[in-house]
């Protein structure tokens, strides 16, 4: 492992450690420093801000997590067990990260990373839908119902085990159309 990514792991332990107590936008970098016995200007050699930290964390952990060598031939289902897991094992850290919402937070992040994701694979569920504005709006909506639940789940404590909350994602994912079509 290169120094680098040592002394990046340095700060993550730090932000990490802090966030057992202290919400994320209370946090410095001087508390992050302070914690790790590092400096400033190395904090700033490797990361531009707290926020980039706290994505660089996310990343790095979820790669290693989901096994980064081999997610292309992982199906979208065990993609998201693993990416639970990885939450359910880390709850208090991402319920304190998710807390915060504004300019570089963590939802935003997520939200992209895995929209980028989920987009690439929903759009092949509506592969023969001709309308456009509507084939959008179906990625649209599908992705944002996974994430506002993921992120729901998290912020309420992963009240769930991971194999528990992704059954339940799978079995109302195939009641949707029971379920809107109640009521006729």
């Amino acid at each position: 492992m290169s120094s680098s990514v040592m002394t990046k792991k340095i700060f993550a332990e730090a932000l990490k450690k802090l966030m057992l107590t202290t919400p994320f936008a209370k946090i410095s970098i001087v508390d992050i420093t302070n914690e790790c016995d590092m400096n400033r200007n190395s904090f700033y050699y490797h990361f531009k801000d707290k926020y980039e930290l706290l994505n660089w964390i996310f990343l790095t952990e979820v790669t290693e997590t989901v096994n980064g060598d081999r997610i292309l031939e992982m199906s979208n289902w065990d993609i998201l067990d693993s990416l639970c897991e990885y939450f359910f094992n880390n709850n208090q850290f991402y319920a304190n990260a998710m807390s915060y919402e504004g300019q570089n937070s963590f939802n935003a992040y997520f939200r992209e990373l895995l929209e980028l994701a989920l987009k690439e694979q929903t759009v092949d569920l509506f592969v023969n839908e001709e309308d456009p504005i509507f084939k959008e709006f179906c990625v649209v909506f599908t992705v944002d119902a996974i994430i506002v639940t993921i992120e729901r789940w998290i912020k309420n404590g992963a009240e769930y085990p991971p194999e528990q909350f992704v059954s339940m994602l799978k079995r109302i994912t195939s009641l949707v159309p029971k379920i809107m079509d109640m009521g006729k």
